[in-house]
């Protein structure tokens, strides 16, 4: 059980340093493509050792690529893209906050599709959350440059759009 918890507070630790690291990367002049390249590059040469190691390799016919290439765009590029680009112009703790909108999101795309059912007390808690966002971009807030607001909105789009996935056929 020790062993489980040491995971769990190393993953914790490493997952908490990867806003600060993006924040370093990109202010130091690595481009953004260069950086996802690398990213995505290591990925698949770990996952496709994980899944030989376990037997499981996909087979690849052509439903499946188009699936792994919506996929990569829709979940992984793009979204990538537009956090790189927009934590090169705020603070990394502003662009923290708006990167915990995963569930924020999550939930009203649930709902719309019959997984979830609709509750006052969540609804509530999605608009408090929507409240905050506008209180970061709002007029003399914590934002360094009120000219930067459109950056934030910017990286507001990165976990929306990393929710977009189709399903496997």
């Amino acid at each position: 059980r020790a062993g489980l918890i040491a995971a769990l507070v190393f993953f914790g630790m490493v997952w908490g340093l990867t806003i600060p690291l993006m924040k370093i990367a990109v202010s130091t002049g690595h481009k953004p493509f260069g950086l996802i390249f690398l990213e995505l590059a290591f990925m698949t040469v770990y996952l496709a050792l994980v899944s030989r190691f376990q037997g499981q390799f996909p087979t690849l016919n052509k439903d499946r690529i188009i699936v792994f290439v919506v996929i990569a765009f829709s979940g992984t590029l793009i979204p990538t893209t537009l956090s790189l680009v927009a934590i090169q112009h705020i603070p990394a703790g502003i662009y923290s906050v708006t990167a915990s909108l995963v569930p924020m999101f999550a939930l009203p795309i649930a709902i719309l599709l019959k997984l979830e059912k609709f509750e006052w007390r969540r609804a509530v808690g999605i608009l408090l959350g929507l409240c905050a966002i506008l209180l970061l971009v709002g007029p003399s807030t914590s934002l360094p440059d009120p000219a930067k607001a459109a950056f934030v909105l910017l990286a507001c789009l990165a976990p929306l759009l990393s929710l977009i996935h189709i399903s496997e056929p």
